[in-house]
């Protein structure tokens, strides 16, 4: 028998790892136009909330109790006021866009009381949408070759019905492809008489495409004819309610977790030339976003489609190069004061990605800064940090900028953060003439637009390269060439791939700790948490002092073990600079045994934690085992965007 577990995670919390669930869905408090959350949810989930049936909405309800919300949120359901076609499909019927031609009255459509799908055409000539419920007379088509012949039916039908008798005794419902067919029915129809056409476009549908008919509309819903999108009313039930889409709601997102035998998404070429910008909302607003390429065969499926469909031009994917995102290696928000993590000291003309592939900071022995390949190998710039004090140390030895970073976080405390002009003068001091050495500053190189982490690249020879300094930072899936990806100046017109996200293996960043049963001291067992996980454990909540108790207990764990808070000069912190962790721990939790910490003998500066969950100040030299802390994989930016929101799990055993 299935049952369904109920799973609650507080995505600011530390927590195990969990299996995937099945959906989840995940609650964003932050306001949104009904667009502006349909993108975050796209981005960062599969989609904006997707309710298929009473389980669905048990869950959402259920859980809303639970957590006091009250509030309205947008979910994935809108009303589609651009989607009026013809009931006869045939594209051949069609010349010359004559399926788009329209002859509504002035001020019409307008969807009275948010009812109103089906076309009618007046005596007068001109049409109004109208509800599909009303029973009134239409009009069929008989179609003997390019010959069309129109018929009035006097019987009284609702839309449905009408569409289906002319289906069994004529051609269809009438199309009106141009203005001398409308000037033949108008003739063909008796004074203030109405009938239907065959117009008619989709009302309420899902984001996702879902084909679900499941609704749970307030008892007067919908009712506004400006209101085009839908939320639930978490005051009322979870009622779902019609609201005009530009409002601010908190709204709620779902994720789909991926079967290995389905594909994640699905391609969409787009012929219409843009730039990569204009490109990527387009995708965002019609699909989920700009193609993400993350194997082998997701480049076959391209090549395969474009092969079948003629396509081998160059289009925009969802790949581009982040040249504004430089950051220190060091990220402890509470390091740098008054916008110091933000100091450049830019010699002239850089950063300037010479061949696309500089994404490392140098400082030559003019105290300017370069950009250089992150292979290069120079001589490291480390400091030291010891409260308020920093001290500088130049390394003889060359290394890369990978093995620097290592290098310097291992024996210092990592690679140079130069955060004002005096510093900066300090380092200068330090070097030889003509000499370069790497500071701890960065950036992103190629990213996918939709966060994946994903580092599958299927670059032509010789690209990325950046042709001639011509800022060729978008990416670009050249169809007569295998696919093959090329670099382009993003305001290059051209066409562009989108994809659709039929499901997603996202989830809400976990944090996982392991026990390590090998004694070490303290800065040993940093370094080894930091070369095999992440760092020494961090604790900022009694959740995650539960999470690490049910590990020990479940595990066996009965001893004294290192934690990653240390007295840094009167001020305990934490190993881990994760800023956001920094800035939710605002109520500096701790779990300090009674008379803890005592400093006994002004030796013990480090913490460990105890069988019972408690914590003592040991000396930084005694031997204990050791909790590290994971966080491989987890994208801060991210992290930090969900702060405060729920996820809810509907996991399915």
């Amino acid at each position: 028998m299935e049952k369904v577990l109920l799973c609650i995670v507080v995505a600011t919390a530390l927590h195990a790892v969990v299996p995937l669930p099945a959906r989840s869905y995940h609650f964003i408090d932050e306001l949104k136009t009904w667009t502006e959350a349909q993108s975050y949810c796209r981005q960062k989930y599969t989609g904006l909330a997707t309710i298929e049936n009473e389980e669905d909405l048990k869950i959402l309800k259920d859980t809303a109790a639970l957590l006091d919300k009250t509030y309205t949120a947008w979910i994935g359901l809108y009303d589609d006021l651009n989607s009026w076609r013809w009931s006869m499909s045939d594209p051949d019927f069609y010349q010359n866009d004559q399926n788009k031609f329209r002859k509504w009255r002035t001020e019409e459509p307008n969807n009275e009381f948010g009812k109103q799908t089906c076309g009618e055409i007046t005596s007068d000539g001109f049409w109004n949408d109208e509800a599909c419920s009303r029973t009134q007379a239409s009009v069929c088509i008989d179609k003997n070759g390019p010959t069309v012949t129109f018929v009035i039916i006097s019987t009284l039908m609702n839309w449905t019905e009408a569409q289906r008798y002319c289906r069994e005794h004529h051609t269809d419902l009438a199309s009106v492809r141009n203005e001398a067919e409308n000037l033949n029915l108008k003739e063909l129809m008796l004074a203030e008489r109405k009938v239907w056409i065959g117009l008619y476009r989709d009302s309420w549908k899902w984001a996702n495409r879902s084909s679900s008919s499941f609704r749970y509309w307030g008892s007067v819903e919908p009712s506004d004819p400006l209101g085009n999108c839908a939320a639930a009313n978490f005051g009322k039930s979870g009622e779902w309610e019609d609201w005009i889409c530009d409002g601010q709601k908190a709204f709620i997102c779902y994720s789909a977790p991926c079967a290995a035998s389905l594909p994640a998404h699905k391609y969409h070429f787009v012929d219409e030339l843009k730039t990569w910008t204009e490109a990527q909302s387009y995708c965002r607003q019609k699909y989920s976003d700009l193609a993400t390429i993350e194997s082998m065969e997701d480049v076959e499926t391209l090549n395969n489609m474009a092969a079948s469909m003629g396509k081998n031009y160059l289009a925009w994917i969802g790949l581009y190069e982040d040249v504004s995102s430089w950051r220190w290696s060091i990220l402890d928000s509470n390091f740098y004061q008054y916008d110091e993590n933000n100091f450049r000291n830019w010699k002239a003309g850089s950063p300037d990605n010479w061949h696309g592939i500089e994404t490392c900071a140098e400082m030559n022995y003019s105290g300017s800064w370069n950009d250089a390949s992150c292979s290069l190998e120079k001589k490291p710039i480390c400091f030291d940090m010891r409260g308020p004090n920093v001290t500088f140390v130049i390394i003889s030895t060359l290394m890369n900028w990978t093995e620097a970073q290592r290098y310097c976080r291992e024996h210092h405390t990592d690679l140079a953060s130069v955060r004002n002009e005096a510093e900066n003068l300090k380092v200068k001091e330090l070097m030889l003439a003509n000499e370069l050495v790497w500071i701890g500053l960065y950036r992103d190189s190629w990213k996918w637009a939709d966060g994946s982490s994903s580092s599958f690249s299927n670059w032509n020879d010789p690209e990325p390269n950046n042709y001639g300094g011509q800022e060729e930072n978008c990416a670009t899936a050249s169809l007569g060439n295998s696919g093959k990806w090329e670099d382009w100046n993003c305001n290059s017109m051209k066409a562009s791939i989108c994809y659709s996200a039929l499901c997603s293996n996202s989830a809400p960043p976990a944090r996982s700790y392991h026990f390590v049963d090998e004694l070490k001291n303290w800065t040993k067992a940093r370094r080894y948490c930091r070369e095999t996980y992440t760092d020494l454990a961090t604790i900022g909540s009694l959740e995650d002092m539960t999470t690490i108790n049910n590990m020990a207990q479940s595990q066996g764990k009965t001893y004294e073990a290192w934690i990653g808070f240390y007295n840094d000069v009167n001020s305990w912190r934490w190993s881990f600079s994760d800023p956001d962790f920094s800035q939710r721990q605002k109520d500096k939790f701790n779990k300090w045994s009674d008379g803890e910490p005592n400093n006994d003998e002004s030796k013990e500066s480090c913490a460990a934690i105890s069988t019972d969950g408690s914590w003592s100040d040991v000396p930084c030299s005694q031997s204990l085992k050791v909790v590290c802390i994971d966080m491989k994989g987890v994208d801060f930016n991210h992290y930090t965007t969900i702060k405060g929101n729920i996820s809810v799990f509907l996991c399915v055993f």
